[in-house]
Formats: structure tokens, C-alpha cells, sequence
């Protein structure tokens, strides 16, 4: 099963893994 589907699954995987600490970090200070 390899498609279009793993690699906007994966690029929204790394998003929320980058995005994630930073908005955390924004709200923080």
C-alpha cells in the first residue's frame, strides 16, 4: 500500500511534531 496517502500522513506527522513544542513554547512565554 504505497500511495500519495503515506507521504501526507508522514508530512502531517512532522508537522504537528514541529509545530507542537513551538506553539507550546509561544503560549508558555
Amino acid at each position: 500500500m504505497t500511495g500519495p496517502d503515506m507521504s501526507v500522513l508522514i508530512t502531517v506527522l512532522i508537522t504537528v511534531l514541529i509545530r507542537g513544542p513551538v506553539v507550546s513554547a509561544g503560549e508558555a512565554s
